[in-house]
């Protein structure tokens, strides 16, 4: 927005409608930005009316109401990121020439065998994280939102275990794997092991993939070919129950997501079950 005002020194009375129109209009091509950013500012300016503003004895500091009769467009419907099974298998499988290309395989392994576990949660773990064989922990994307703290605990499968012990070399004092040592900024992390899968796609004839694609894909198979309702998918990925009344009566059984990632995991890489034995920390 001040890029599109040609200023950083904005008032609030200088917010009004029509130049939030043009500055919307302006960003109309993106697909997430023209809903996020105009909501970001709608935030901001009402706790500036909240703050400066005194209803009660009518003080009123700011007096303008740019975002009244305001229309925000919504964000575009995202693209599927999935891919199928064979995609998959052929990334794995490919050998990578290059340290930052094999340590990005590494990584996605990792996530793709957690339940298609966030590559920012994978980089904020603790050793005590890692309790029994599981890896237990809180999704850093909605921990703060939601009442259980977004918890989940999923048992770290055989087929991971050496990209695990990998990935544990070289770890910062504190931390259960060696992400942060690779990369300073968890943002940052996630981009360049997205930018390295897609540079192993493109040398292996596949279609781009991100660090995403390996969660989409999870979720993709876990429903489309083995079955699973969107319930146990959504249990698996950690996201918010859609029954939010019924959740406050039933305590949480994991082993429903171990049972899930175990028949997705035997249907991309051929292998039965998730590790019976805890591994070595």
């Amino acid at each position: 927005y001040m890029r599109y005002m040609k200023s950083s020194d904005i008032l609030f009375s200088d917010i009004t409608t029509r130049n939030l129109r043009g500055w919307i209009d302006s960003i109309r091509h993106t697909k997430r930005a023209k809903n996020m950013y105009p909501t970001l500012l709608k935030t901001m300016f009402n706790a500036g009316l909240e703050e400066y503003n005194d209803y009660d004895r009518n003080v009123i500091r700011i007096s303008n109401r740019p975002f009244e009769f305001l229309h925000v467009p919504r964000r575009d419907t995202p693209e599927k990121r999935s891919v199928s099974p064979d995609v998959l298998r052929a990334f794995f499988a490919y050998q990578a020439k290059s340290e930052r290309s094999r340590y990005a395989q590494d990584v996605l392994m990792l996530s793709f065998c957690l339940a298609g576990m966030n590559v920012a949660d994978l980089y904020e773990l603790t050793p005590d994280n890692y309790r029994e064989g599981k890896i237990c922990y809180h999704r850093q994307k909605t921990m703060g939102r939601r009442a259980d703290s977004a918890y989940i605990e999923v048992t770290l499968p055989d087929i991971a275990r050496d990209a695990f012990e990998r990935l544990k070399v070289g770890r910062h004092e504190g931390r259960l794997l060696n992400l942060s040592t690779q990369h300073a900024v968890r943002v940052k992390c996630t981009s360049l092991v997205s930018v390295a899968a897609q540079r192993i796609c493109a040398a292996a004839g596949l279609p781009a993939l991100t660090s995403y694609s390996f969660r989409h894909s999870w979720a993709t198979i876990a429903r489309n070919d083995v079955g699973a309702s969107v319930d146990d998918v959504a249990l698996a990925l950690n996201h918010a129950s859609a029954h939010h009344v019924t959740d406050k009566y039933i305590r949480k059984d994991f082993r429903r997501v171990d049972e899930l990632n175990a028949e997705v995991l035997a249907l991309v890489f051929g292998i039965q079950s998730p590790c019976d034995e805890p591994c070595e920390e």
